[in-house]
């Protein structure tokens, strides 16, 4: 086996540190200027941890999620669905999604720092190929949404080491709709990377961290870097072509939101990012590492709307023996429930990409507002250390995080996330499981549907 797949994913997180401001229901996260970048744009208060939530384990924890789907297949909508369908533009009456998601609020358009082309990205099986990976050997670590189009599915992760040949900044996977065959690999994304990221980020020639796939066309990703110069960004890229092999993916040509290390006191990174629609088809960013903040988006731009206020949404668990009093939190997801009327909080607590020595584990908590307070079972803020558990290592699969949502067979939710599987050492795959509704109106994790098939 390669080097660079023989080792822990190599990917060094960056963090910024925040200086707060707390409302007191939220804590809220008050605006200081008007540029496009998050410096200086919010504060929160208490210290978060200072490099490493447990040293020398932390090198690539990062997330993706997804906005919320409207509809089934057929025009039976939840009551909601058609104030969403009048957000994006769509006229009809009832609209028939027939395993595609709605067309997103539109994306800001390349400025031309990236080149366009109509060739279609690089086959990510020939770079294999080239590399002579064995398939036994094939990773996959925080992975997107599973996006549907016609009889194939398709996710996008987080790039591996820039070694050994080896220069994807992210990767594509693709199967066939709905099935539990091993996921295939799709297309290796921007071998040149954008030039904005030079510019906002000295020195980051690494891979991009925990692409979310909005739709089959429109993807936020994550870049960081840590040196002397700590800076993460967001960036946003769209895609022509046949799906789910035949993509040019195009970055806008600009970052869509940065924030610098000059302008706080205590750690954060901008990394992670998740979209979802609100019951009233308002759109939301949730992103984070150490703190998990959310904010408003303008739905045409997917940048804050004016005047937007970021709220403190969670914090990692308290700990006496780290600085700030908590550890870290990232990998933030939420899903709305409109049968419920409430939006759940998923993060992540504990260590990733240690392989079986990962600690990872899935929180949630909820809230009738999509920016919070959420509470865990017990009544806790998160933004306080709450969260009640909800997915733990269980059997071959070790520190599952990563969570998001789909729809599957029957139109029935499935979550699914990223895991270390014992029976390969440790190498990270994908893995689904229906999701369950109690009757305390809380989620539950059900039946496996789908992980690595030795």
């Amino acid at each position: 086996m390669r080097s660079w797949l023989r080792s822990r994913f190599k990917i060094l997180i960056a963090h910024v540190v925040i200086h707060a401001a707390i409302s007191e229901e939220f804590e809220t996260v008050v605006p200081m200027n008007n540029n496009d970048s998050l410096s200086g744009i919010y504060a929160t208060t208490g210290r978060t941890l200072g490099h490493c939530p447990i040293p020398d384990q932390r090198e690539t924890c990062v997330a993706v999620h997804e906005p919320y789907r409207c509809g089934a297949d057929s025009c039976n909508y939840y009551n909601d669905c058609f104030a969403r369908a009048a957000n994006y533009n769509i006229t009809e009456d009832c609209v028939k999604v027939n395993d595609r998601d709605i067309t997103p609020p539109s994306i800001p358009s390349n400025d031309g720092s990236a080149t366009e082309t109509n060739a279609a990205d690089v086959s990510l099986k020939q770079v294999y190929k080239d590399l002579d990976v064995d398939s036994k050997d094939f990773v996959i670590h925080d992975p997107s949404r599973i996006i549907t189009n016609g009889g194939k599915q398709m996710i996008a992760v987080t790039g591996k080491e820039q070694a050994d040949g080896y220069n994807c900044g992210m990767e594509t996977w693709y199967r066939k709709k709905n099935t539990k065959s091993n996921w295939k690999p799709g297309q290796c994304l921007f071998q040149t990377k954008p030039s904005w990221i030079e510019e906002e980020i000295p020195g980051q020639k690494g891979a991009f961290l925990a692409p979310e796939l909005v739709n089959d066309n429109v993807m936020l990703y994550s870049v960081a870097f840590h040196d002397e110069h700590v800076t993460t960004c967001l960036g946003i890229a769209r895609a022509e072509g046949k799906f789910p092999k035949g993509l040019t993916w195009v970055d806008s040509g600009k970052p869509l939101i940065c924030i610098y290390p000059e302008d706080y006191e205590y750690e954060q990174s901008i990394i992670d990012p998740s979209t979802f629609v609100s019951f009233d088809a308002k759109v939301y960013l949730v992103t984070g590492g150490g703190t998990i903040v959310g904010v408003e988006l303008d739905p045409n731009t997917y940048h804050p709307i004016t005047g937007a206020e970021w709220k403190k949404l969670a914090r990692g668990p308290k700990d006496d023996y780290v600085e700030g009093g908590h550890s870290w939190v990232e990998a933030a997801y939420v899903h709305p429930n409109p049968d419920t009327g409430y939006y759940f909080l998923f993060v992540n607590w504990g260590a990733c990409c240690n392989g079986v020595d990962s600690t990872y584990n899935i929180r949630v908590g909820r809230s009738k507002n999509p920016l919070g307070p959420y509470k865990d079972k017990n009544g806790k803020k998160m933004y306080k250390g709450g969260g009640s558990i909800f997915l733990k290592k269980k059997s071959y699969m070790i520190g599952p995080g990563h969570i998001s949502m789909h729809r599957g067979k029957k139109e029935k939710e499935i979550l699914s996330f990223h895991y270390y599987d014992k029976r390969r050492g440790g190498k990270a795959w994908i893995a689904e499981r229906l999701l369950k509704w109690q009757d305390d109106g809380w989620p539950k994790a059900g039946n496996l549907v789908s992980s690595y098939e030795l």
